[in-house]
C-alpha cells in the first residue's frame, strides 16, 4: 500500500482530536453530548480517517495527487474545528452571534487554527524537508492572511445577507456560514499553498514514491 506507517500513526492523531472537538459545535445545532456519545465520536472519527486515507492512497496509483489530498484535507478538518471550538467558545464568553464583534472573533479563530495548519502541512502534507526559513514563514504568513479575510468575509457576508432557516437559532447559522467560509478557504490554502509556499514538493509528489519510514 502507498503509504507509511508514520501516515497512519497521525491521521488516526488527527481523528481522535476531532472526535473531541466536534462537541462544542455540535451543541450549538442542539447536539447534546453524554460521554458515551463522546467516545463515540472519538472512536468514529479515528476510525474514519484511518480508512479514508486507506482509500486514498489506494487511488493514488491512479492520480499521484490523491494521498497528498487526502493530508491535506485530514489537517484542514482539525484546522477546521480548532476554528470552530474556539469561535464557539468565544461566542459563549462574549455573547457576540453577528456583527462586528462576530467577524472579529472569527478571525482570530481561524488565525489559531492556521498557526496548527503550518506545522502539519509542511513538514506532512507536503512532506518539506528543509529547516523553517523567514522567507518561507512570511509566505504562508502572507497567503494564510489573504485566506483569513476571505474566511471571515464569507462568514460574515452569510450570516448578514442570507436568512437563516426558521428552525435554526442564530448561533447555529453562525456555524452553518463558518462551515461554508472554511470549504471556500480549504481550496484557497490548498491552491496557494502547493504553488507559492512550499514549491519544491509542488511537482508530481506521489505516496508510492515515499520510502516507508516508522
Amino acid at each position: 500500500m502507498p503509504h507509511a506507517k508514520k501516515d497512519l500513526w497521525l491521521v488516526s492523531t488527527i481523528g481522535f482530536s476531532v472526535g473531541w472537538l466536534v462537541i462544542l459545535p455540535a451543541e450549538s445545532f442542539g447536539v447534546h453530548f453524554t460521554f458515551a456519545l463522546g467516545v463515540l465520536s472519538v472512536l468514529g472519527f479515528t476510525a474514519f480517517s484511518v480508512a479514508a486515507l486507506l482509500a486514498l492512497s489506494a487511488l493514488d496509483r491512479f492520480w499521484p495527487h490523491f494521498f497528498e489530498i487526502g493530508k491535506f484535507a485530514a489537517v484542514g478538518t482539525l484546522n477546521s474545528f480548532i476554528d470552530l471550538t474556539i469561535m464557539n467558545a468565544l461566542i459563549l464568553a462574549t455573547g457576540a452571534t453577528a456583527g462586528l464583534w462576530f467577524a472579529v472573533i472569527k478571525w482570530g479563530a481561524f488565525v489559531i487554527g492556521c498557526v496548527n495548519s503550518y506545522f502539519w502541512n509542511k513538514f506532512w502534507t507536503f512532506e518539506s524537508r528543509v529547516p523553517v526559513t523567514l522567507k518561507e514563514s512570511w509566505r504562508f504568513t502572507l497567503f494564510t492572511a489573504a485566506g483569513a479575510v476571505l474566511n471571515a468575509f464569507v462568514a460574515y457576508a452569510i450570516v448578514a445577507y442570507v436568512r437563516p432557516p426558521a428552525s435554526l437559532s442564530l448561533h447555529g447559522w453562525d456555524n452553518v456560514a463558518a462551515v461554508a467560509a472554511i470549504f471556500v478557504n480549504m481550496v484557497w490554502n490548498f491552491l496557494t499553498y502547493r504553488r507559492f509556499v512550499f514549491p519544491r514538493l509542488a511537482g508530481p509528489v506521489s505516496a508510492r514514491d515515499l520510502q516507508p519510514y516508522e
